[in-house]
C-alpha cells in the first residue's frame, strides 16, 4: 500500500494546556492515526518565558480546587489554575486554524465550553462522557485523577458530563438534579508514577463498572495495567481522541492501494 502524498494528508492540530511537543503522548497518538494525518502541536505556554510560568504557577484560582496538571517541553509537571490558560488556549486555537488544520483535538480532560473554533474542537472530556451512556442506572464509574485536591472539582464536572452530555441531555449545569451514575474518584499521578499501582487504587477499580482515567498525561502501559489488574473496562483519553480524530479525517484510501 502506498502513502498518501504530502498535500492529501489532512492536518491535525494537537492542542496541549502546557507546553509542546508533548513527547510523552504523541508518540501513542500518531501510530493509531496512521498515515492519514500530519500532526501540528501548539502549547499554550508556548510563548511564555520561564518567568512568566512561574507567575502563572503563583496565581490562586478563584476557587481552591480548579487546578489543572500538565508538562513543560523539558519534562516538568506544572500546576496551573484552570481560568489562567483559556485565553491562551483560544489564541492558539486560531494559530492553528491559520495553519489549515482540519480538527484540533484538545490534549487535557479538562472540560472548556468557552472555547470556539472554526474547524472542529475535540475535547477528550465529552468523548470519555459519552462512553458512559451505554451504562445501566446505578452504575459505579471511577475517575481517576492526578492530584487529590482536584477531586472536588473532577465530581462537579462529571456529574455534569454523564448527568447531561453523556445521557445526551440538553439541560444546564446548574438545572441537573438527577444522576443515574455513582461516582468514585481514585488518585494516580501520571508524571510521577509509583513502581506498581496502589493497591488502593486497584479495590476501588474492583468496585466500579467503568475505570475513566481522567489526564491526558495516562499512558497506554497504565492503561493495560490498570485493566489487567481489575479486569474492568478503563477508558484512556488519548486512545479515543485519536479514534475520534480518524473518524473526523476519513479519507478515501484507496487510490494508494496497489
Amino acid at each position: 500500500m502506498k502513502n498518501p502524498p504530502e498535500e492529501n494528508k489532512k492536518i491535525v492540530g494537537l492542542l496541549t494546556i502546557g507546553q509542546s511537543p508533548r513527547v510523552d503522548v504523541i508518540p501513542e497518538i500518531k501510530p493509531l492515526l496512521g498515515e492519514k494525518a500530519k500532526i501540528v502541536e501548539a502549547g499554550a505556554l508556548d510563548d511564555l518565558s520561564s518567568r512568566e510560568i512561574t507567575e502563572i504557577m503563583s496565581l490562586t484560582p478563584k476557587k481552591a480546587q480548579e487546578i489543572l496538571i500538565t508538562r513543560l517541553r523539558n519534562g516538568q509537571s506544572v500546576t496551573l489554575p484552570r481560568a489562567s490558560v483559556v485565553s491562551l488556549l483560544q489564541k492558539k486555537i486560531k494559530q492553528l486554524e491559520d495553519k489549515g488544520v482540519s480538527v484540533v483535538g484538545l490534549l487535557c480532560t479538562e472540560e472548556f465550553s468557552e472555547l470556539k473554533s472554526q474547524v472542529t474542537l475535540l475535547q477528550p472530556a465529552r468523548i470519555m462522557a459519552d462512553h458512559t451512556a451505554s451504562l445501566s442506572p446505578g452504575s459505579s464509574i471511577l475517575v481517576v485523577i492526578p492530584l487529590a485536591e482536584q477531586k472536588e472539582s473532577v465530581l462537579k464536572k462529571w456529574s455534569f458530563l454523564v448527568g447531561g452530555l453523556g445521557a445526551k441531555k440538553k439541560s444546564n449545569f446548574h438545572q441537573q438534579n438527577r444522576l443515574d451514575y455513582q461516582l468514585l474518584v481514585g488518585v494516580l499521578n501520571p508524571y510521577a508514577l509509583p513502581q506498581s499501582l496502589p493497591s488502593a487504587l486497584i479495590n476501588q477499580g474492583h468496585q466500579a463498572n467503568l475505570i475513566v482515567l481522567d489526564c491526558i498525561g495516562y499512558s497506554l502501559n497504565i492503561w493495560r495495567e490498570l485493566r489487567q489488574a481489575t479486569g474492568q473496562p478503563v477508558l484512556l483519553p488519548r486512545l479515543l481522541l485519536a479514534q475520534q480524530i480518524l473518524e473526523k479525517i476519513r479519507i478515501n484510501m484507496k487510490k494508494y492501494q496497489d
